[in-house]
């Protein structure tokens, strides 16, 4: 069996190492599934071994070792039923490894409001928010850790929903393997939150906790450079977890 041909096997293995992974009710916060950034939504969101800088943050906060200077990011995005979703990220070289500042937000423009009888008596607003912190680093001979800190917050009219979350992940590029690199992440680990109406908490509002893995491979063909990806992920809700 050639070289190539292992490769693929593995990354195939590794794609299909997170199927087992059992979904519960849909979660709340769903802007978090949402692709960040051209090029990995380009890519189907097979982005957790290939990226590198700051746009990893989104993705697999591993890839913020890519950070070698100040970089930053952003993009904005129109969407069905009046929505926008708009990002933007900062990275730069700190403490021995790449740092990165993000926001992103899903939010529409204002929305009916709509008495019993159906006579509109106003507007009302809502928006999803996200901010983070992360930090990656070099550990070994091609092995690569990350992590970063979010505060998240869903707004419906006056009622609002909050909570935090952590992602960690990791990449590895085995010198036996020239080109490979495999990927493990963890996103939107975190408790979750609730809306109060009139004092009272309501039903509990999980995360879209996702873990995805995979690897892609990186040759040439002649004078071009090429790079191949497989990934593979699944969701488990929070409250699957409790």
């Amino acid at each position: 069996m050639t070289r190539v041909s292992k490769t693929l096997l593995l990354l195939v293995a590794l794609a299909l190492a997170t199927r087992g992974v059992a979904f519960a009710d849909p979660a709340g916060f769903a802007f978090l599934e949402i692709p960040t950034g051209a090029r990995a939504s380009s890519l189907g969101g097979a982005y957790g071994s290939i990226g590198e800088g700051v746009e990893s943050i989104y993705w697999n906060p591993a890839g913020l070792e890519g950070v070698q200077k100040a970089q930053i990011t952003g993009g904005h995005s129109e969407l069905m039923q009046a929505l926008r979703h708009d990002y933007f990220a900062a990275g730069w070289r700190m403490w021995g490894g790449g740092v990165a500042a993000s926001v992103r937000a899903l939010y529409s423009e204002p929305i009916e409001e709509r008495d019993e009888n159906g006579t509109q008596i106003g507007t009302f607003g809502a928006h999803d928010l996200e901010f983070a912190l992360g930090y990656a680093r070099a550990v070994g001979a091609g092995l690569r850790v990350g992590g970063s800190a979010q505060a998240v917050r869903e707004r419906i009219s006056n009622l609002a929903a909050t909570t935090y979350a952590f992602a960690l992940g990791g990449t590895w590029d085995p010198e036996t393997v020239e080109g490979l690199r495999v990927s493990l992440a963890a996103q939107n680990l975190g408790p979750a939150a609730s809306y109060d109406i009139d004092g009272v908490a309501g039903e509990p509002i999980s995360l879209p906790v996702a873990v995805q893995t995979g690897g892609s491979y990186r040759f040439d063909l002649g004078n071009v450079g090429v790079k191949a990806a497989l990934e593979g992920g699944s969701r488990a809700d929070a409250a699957a977890s409790r």
